[in-house]
């Protein structure tokens, strides 16, 4: 696996295959669909554009829901407001973690 996303990185010097993202595009491209799902739980994600934590998915405000945050397994800071920036989004999740 490792070898065939390092060739798809040295493809993509000349930005064809894909643009941004980091590592994400040849990572995906690299499973090519086999992968499988895992509950929403495993990677909450969000929290970098989300603004609040709201009581139900339901909200029509971009929120994470209060029971979804109490269930995760893992937070992901989606979006551009990083919680260690000066902007960032949902710090207080983030904080004890911190070093």
């Amino acid at each position: 696996m490792s070898e065939r996303i390092l060739a798809l990185i040295r493809h993509n010097r000349d930005g064809l295959l894909y643009r941004g993202g980091a590592s994400q595009p040849p990572l995906v491209l690299a499973v090519d669909g086999h992968f499988d799902a895992l509950e929403p739980r495993w990677n909450l994600e969000g929290l970098g554009w989300k603004g609040k934590v709201c009581g139900s998915a339901r909200e029509s405000a971009p929120c994470v829901p209060r029971e979804q945050l109490s269930q995760a397994c893992t937070l992901h800071w989606t979006g551009t407001r990083k919680p260690w920036q000066n902007s960032g989004l949902m710090k207080r999740f983030w904080t004890p973690w911190s070093a």
